[in-house]
């Protein structure tokens, strides 16, 4: 990218930002100054960072330092910098202070890249008093190029499914042309408990005709992954690191898997109340079922030998009996329902837990 083709020139600065005609130095305690002067020279008011690395998280931001001299007249004061953008933020130091005649100094502009993508400019004037005739414009840029982008990120989801669960990450790349094209390092990369399924690759050259000198490439991937182990039922955070060829770091997404139960009860305790010994009770509690993964066989069993749980035929309730121990006090359990999927090996059935209690007392009504 050539200066000529992003910055005006001085004379077209001049009519870009209009200034009062110079007086000369007329502050207190000062010598007139001849007009038709410049009371900061600086030694290069144009600035091309080049090609710089934008994260996509907008934490990217370059800074440089526009030498000057102070002319030897009388001392001179920075009045305030206006900025052609909010990109463009100047780093004031020594604002509204006397800069020594004869003095050298630095004025440090920043230029926020934000997470933008190509070629990124502003400009800067800079007030001074006394005034200068000319305007003393200060020019800054730089060609952003952003790291992968991977939507979603983070990624959630909610599933009763522990094996076969699809994710599916769209990437965009911006490069330069002339940069080698993004290919994803399978054997580096971390997919958590995820398997690579499938990528796509997808190119296309969008030419930016302000920087013709330096095409630009957007590549375009589809990374298909899905679970291949089971997981149990609750909530699982995973950090998913996919390498690059050619790129140091790797893409970090944030992964939150939410492994729900098949099938749920409306209660999450059964609590018999007050029975008298050898009292005979049963209860149907309904059952639902996810659309998502429905299983395949249901079992429930009880822990207490005084609670009988079994499955109705029809698998959308559980019966519950109950025949009240002769010794009186509190009894306490858990029935366990196993939902085995088609596929889970021995040991990988889902668990649903529900407490079950009851007081035994031979004046119960």
């Amino acid at each position: 990218m050539s200066a000529r083709s992003l910055w005006p020139s001085a004379v077209g600065a001049a009519l870009l930002f209009c200034l009062l005609p110079c007086s000369g130095c007329a502050r207190e305690g000062g010598e007139p100054a001849a007009s038709g002067t410049i009371p900061l020279a600086f030694d290069a008011p144009i600035h091309e960072e080049g090609v710089v690395r934008s994260r996509v998280d907008g934490q990217c931001t370059i800074e440089h330092a526009f030498t000057y001299r102070v002319w030897d007249r009388c001392p001179v004061r920075i009045v305030r910098v206006e900025t052609s953008c909010g990109c463009l933020v100047p780093v004031l130091e020594k604002e509204k202070e006397d800069l020594a005649p004869g003095s050298q100094g630095a004025l440090t502009i920043r230029l926020e890249l934000g997470g933008r993508a190509g070629p990124v400019s502003g400009r800067a004037l800079v007030m001074t008093e006394p005034p200068s005739d000319t305007a003393l414009l200060l020019t800054m840029g730089a060609i952003a190029v952003v790291e992968p982008l991977v939507v979603p990120n983070p990624v959630t989801i909610r599933t009763p499914k522990t094996i076969g669960v699809p994710v599916s990450l769209k990437v965009t790349y911006l490069r330069q042309q002339e940069e080698a094209s993004l290919r994803l390092r399978e054997t580096a990369s971390d997919f958590g408990p995820f398997t690579l399924v499938d990528r796509h690759y997808l190119q296309e050259l969008r030419l930016d005709p302000k920087v013709l000198d330096r095409p630009l490439a957007v590549d375009r991937a589809t990374i298909q992954l899905e679970t291949r182990r089971a997981l149990p039922i609750g909530k699982h955070d995973f950090t998913l690191r996919l390498a690059w060829e050619g790129l140091e770091a790797p893409t970090q997404v944030p992964v939150s898997l939410h492994v729900e139960p098949p099938i749920s009860l409306p209660l999450g305790e059964l609590f018999f109340g007050t029975l008298k010994p050898g009292q005979k009770v049963q209860m149907r509690i309904p059952l639902k079922r996810s659309d998502a993964a429905l299983p395949v066989a249901l079992k429930a069993r009880s822990d207490l030998e005084c609670v009988q749980a079994d499955i109705g035929p029809s698998a959308d309730d559980l019966r519950v009996s109950v025949h009240a121990p002769q010794k009186e006090g509190r009894f306490s359990g858990v029935i366990r329902i196993h939902s085995a999927k088609q596929g889970a090996k021995p040991g990988q059935d889902d668990v649903l837990e529900l407490p079950v209690s009851g007081i035994v007392e031979r004046d119960a009504p």
